[in-house]
């Protein structure tokens, strides 16, 4: 078998994932998918979670540089375009991959009592460095009077919470997924923002 029956297992497992959760998809269904028989996985994969695990640190590295994408193309922008930038980016970049969506959300939400542990640790280093891109930028623009006086730790938060959320609620709601609602969600959340 060659690295793309890998790629391909891991593909078709990260849907299955993403619809049905960890618990709810077997390796035989991933097996179906691929179009292979079961123990034809176990000569790329030890087991179910190995397979979980091999498909979340891909996709944790993809996030990490698409937070570092955002933010090196933000870098030279003012405050409010670096908010912007970031916002509609990580939007749209999700709604072009939402079976990443959903896989972080079953993952994060439906988590495995087996792997909650392991799983959190990674997500909490990633939630950090993400935290403190994001905060930085909120320092600064309270520094320069652009951003009200606040916490810069909370108004990361609140931020990052509302991309989450909207993107979220963009799911289920598809029919209003397009610029203009993104740029209208923005004016709402800039005129909390601003000073």
């Amino acid at each position: 078998m060659s690295n793309s029956t890998k790629d391909e297992i891991k593909k078709k497992a990260l849907l299955l994932f993403a619809s049905q959760g960890y618990d709810g998809t077997s390796m035989k269904d991933i097996a179906m998918q691929v179009g292979i028989k079961t123990p034809s996985i176990y000569a790329h994969f030890n087991g179910k979670e190995e397979l979980l695990f091999s498909i979340y640190e891909e996709l944790a590295n993809e996030y990490m540089d698409l937070i570092n994408e955002m933010m090196n193309a933000a870098e030279d922008m003012s405050e409010e375009a670096q908010l912007y930038y970031i916002f509609e980016r990580y939007i749209t970049y999700y709604m072009k991959y939402p079976e990443i969506q959903s896989f972080w959300n079953q993952i994060t939400v439906f988590t495995p009592p087996q792997l909650k542990e392991t799983f959190f640790d990674h997500v909490t280093n990633y939630n950090y460095y993400t935290q403190d891109k994001i905060e930085k930028i909120f320092i600064e623009g309270i520094e320069k009077g652009v951003f009200r006086n606040g916490n810069p730790k909370q108004m990361a938060l609140s931020f990052r919470i509302m991309m989450e959320g909207v993107f979220n609620y963009m799911m289920v709601v598809q029919e209003i997924s397009d610029d203009n609602f993104i740029r209208d969600l923005w004016t709402d959340l800039w005129l909390g923002l601003k000073k």
